[in-house]
């Protein structure tokens, strides 16, 4: 595994802001939001109640609009960071670790199930609990975004479309990049923190392949395309194996995407880039995670902030 660079790190961490504020209700559309700006000031943080999104918020960026519905009540919003030149879409994960633990294994079936995607690559199939919960506001979010890339189309330098979420989040954002590069020939960057397996390994491939640092790559790669899958060292939720806690989904055939940008500090401490490496490599046991494994749920809710603290 190699170290990442002064820049990936950067854009972590900002992209970490960016799926952390949609937990927050003043951005998603759960509260009264009078103020367009994104908000993330009530959210708990080490510093009592402290946003989890400071450099969101010092850019200014704004919610186009909140976006809810469907299956698994999908929740986020799409909005125009004007300081980095980002147009984002950002998927909220379940509010608590305890909450999305307890939804997959009531909807083990839905999860562990698969369904064939074919219309977007050959013999993939992905878990169908998190395909349908996309499919729910495919439309809504795929017009946001396009909307937001015609108005500022002419600007210079380019809007670079960020498709990002934790946990749950994660996964729903994984499929929202899937359908914006392969449906609308949108260069994305993809940025998932915590998520969980999405896919067979045919799906996984294809998703990799889009990221011109993997050496997955199948087809021509744009360098305006980078997924980002950020897990945290004993996150139970994108590297569990054993007894004690599920393999979420638990079919075999599903896989991560490469590369891999993985977190090693302990728990409840803000990572520096020396803290974060990079692996590549598609699995379908551990998803390219360490193997050593362990139950540690802050950990899953802690990527560069307390990401899903915003309640």
């Amino acid at each position: 595994m190699l170290g990442i660079t002064d820049g990936d790190f950067n854009t972590l961490n900002l992209y970490s802001q960016y799926a952390a504020a949609s937990y927050c209700y003043s951005n998603n559309g759960n509260a009264p939001a009078p103020d367009p700006r994104i908000n993330c000031s009530g959210a708990f943080s080490l510093n009592n109640r402290q946003s989890n999104c400071p450099l969101v918020e010092r850019n200014g960026a704004t919610v186009i609009s909140p976006f809810t519905g469907g299956v698994r009540n999908t929740t986020g919003f799409v909005g125009v960071d004007d300081q980095a030149r980002v147009i984002m879409a950002s998927f909220r994960g379940s509010e608590f670790t305890r909450a999305f633990v307890a939804d997959n294994a009531t909807n083990v079936d839905s999860l562990n199930s698969q369904v064939s995607i074919s219309n977007y690559c050959f013999n993939c199939t992905a878990a169908r609990g998190y395909f349908e919960a996309w499919s729910s506001v495919k439309d809504t979010v795929a017009n946001l975004v396009r909307g937001q890339i015609d108005r500022l189309k002419d600007q210079n330098p380019p809007y670079q479309v960020v498709i990002t979420g934790h946990s749950l989040g994660g996964a729903i954002a994984t499929f929202a990049a899937l359908e914006l590069r392969r449906t609308f020939n949108i260069n994305v960057h993809l940025a998932t923190f915590g998520m969980p397996r999405v896919g067979n390994k045919q799906l996984v491939q294809y998703l990799s392949s889009f990221d011109p640092t993997t050496n997955a790559s199948t087809i021509t790669v744009n360098p305006r395309e980078r997924n980002y899958r950020v897990t945290h060292l004993l996150d139970f939720i994108p590297d569990s194996i054993g007894e004690l806690v599920p393999t979420l989904p638990p079919a075999r055939e599903n896989s991560h995407i490469t590369p891999n940008f993985k977190i090693n500090k302990a728990e409840y401490m803000l990572p520096n880039k020396d803290d974060v490496t990079i692996a590549d490599g598609i699995s379908q046991n551990n998803g390219g995670n360490f193997i050593f494994s362990g139950l540690f749920p802050g950990r899953h809710g802690f990527y560069f902030g307390n990401i899903s603290a915003c309640f």
